[in-house]
């Protein structure tokens, strides 16, 4: 890309002129070249997962070998963005190893040090432990749908049984279910903790509100969220 221009226009006013020194333009020809070129280009890597701007290099590490080639892998990825000028974020940079006995470490070139390890990470929006047990990321979900709930619950005084299905699926149950194929859980202690957000959001419609939790749901014309995600999984 060379001798572009590009200004900011905030409230009617603009910014002065500025080469753009790096980066591509969203939405553009030259955009697409640019996700062909990186596509082609990370072939040489080791097995690589990109999602836009996110890369994750793995390997199934059983010997002390196969920790070498993930570390040549990783040096062979550090070469390639510094000589394209798209340095990585070390700060953001982690190690995450899902297997017992496990303690590898691997070292960012340029800087000389180690990337840092963790037990706990988030990756597209689900969070991954060690053991994929996936109780962190459960536990979150929930505290954000309650979150929802709310935020429903302090705006709305009277709820008609459409109004609450439409808002209840648009801010609460998108959360609950966001990758579930993912991280469904098989305990059945975070199942009903799980079915516990969706049993106190039924009760918000008051003409429901003395009924059981199933005739609530008959009733509202929802499944159980046990249910959606054992359909999830079949699907």
């Amino acid at each position: 890309m060379c001798n572009t221009k590009q200004r900011v226009k905030i409230n009617g006013f603009y910014s002065h002129w500025e080469y753009v020194l790096s980066g591509i333009p969203q939405g553009t020809i030259l955009g697409l070249f640019y996700l062909l070129f990186i596509l082609m280009t990370y072939q040489q890597f080791i097995n690589v997962y990109l999602f836009a701007d996110d890369a994750k290099l793995y390997k199934h590490v059983i010997t002390d070998d196969d920790h070498q080639v993930l570390q040549k892998g990783l040096n062979t990825f550090q070469e390639w963005s510094d000589r394209w000028l798209l340095r990585l974020n070390v700060s953001k940079c982690k190690t995450a190893f899902y297997g017992r006995d496990v303690n590898y470490e691997y070292k960012y070139y340029f800087l000389s040090t180690f990337l840092e390890s963790v037990d706990v990470i988030k990756d597209l929006g689900v969070v991954f432990d060690s053991e994929l047990r996936f109780v962190s990321h459960c536990k979150e979900k929930i505290n954000r749908a309650y979150s929802m709930l709310g935020l429903i619950k302090r705006n709305f005084i009277y709820l008609t049984e459409e109004t609450f299905v439409t808002l209840y699926k648009s801010l609460v149950r998108c959360h609950l279910k966001y990758a579930n194929s993912v991280w469904n859980p098989h305990r059945q202690g975070l199942i009903k903790d799980l079915e516990k957000v969706q049993m106190r959001a039924t009760k918000l419609v008051l003409i429901v509100k003395h009924l059981m939790y199933k005739e609530r749901l008959v009733q509202l014309k929802l499944p159980t969220l046990k249910y959606r995600h054992l359909r999830g999984d079949m699907i």
